[in-house]
């Protein structure tokens, strides 16, 4: 591209970075986000296709590094940044750390949708706490 006098946009970018954790090359898809960093064009879909790259290889960690990061770069989370950040701490074993996430994100302005309460019944269930998955199952029809 480069060579024909294109410059890669962001969403050139993006699909370079997710190609890259689509096949679990998380330091190539690493590279490919400092870049966007340093070019000052990486965006919340940048932000959440990493963090999900790094939570489907189990390096949650960097994913709540990226997390954080996030306000320093004046973006905010969204709902799918809090949603894919949750179901990976779930599936790393970090239940609590999940439910803090869930406050934190009401507390932002953040309503959960269809997809975060099925994130958190399904990781409630999990990790065998039914009876949490029922109390919040049944608020959920309640405020239908």
């Amino acid at each position: 591209m480069v060579q024909r006098g294109i410059k890669p946009n962001v969403v050139t970018h993006n699909s370079l970075m997710d190609g890259y954790c689509l096949h679990n090359q998380m330091n190539e898809a690493r590279k490919v986000f400092n870049l966007m960093l340093s070019n000052n064009i990486a965006d919340v879909v940048s932000y959440n296709i990493l963090i999900n790259g790094y939570s489907k290889s189990k390096m949650i960690d960097e994913a709540i590094e990226l997390f954080d990061e996030m306000p320093r770069k004046d973006l905010a989370p969204n709902s799918v940044t809090y949603n894919t950040l949750r179901k990976g701490l779930w599936e790393s074993g970090r239940p609590q750390i999940a439910l803090e996430f869930f406050k934190n994100m009401c507390s932002h302005g953040q309503q959960p949708n269809r997809i975060t309460l099925s994130i958190l019944l399904s990781g409630l269930c999990k990790q065998g706490d039914l009876e949490e998955a029922l109390t919040l199952s049944e608020a959920m029809e309640r405020s239908r």
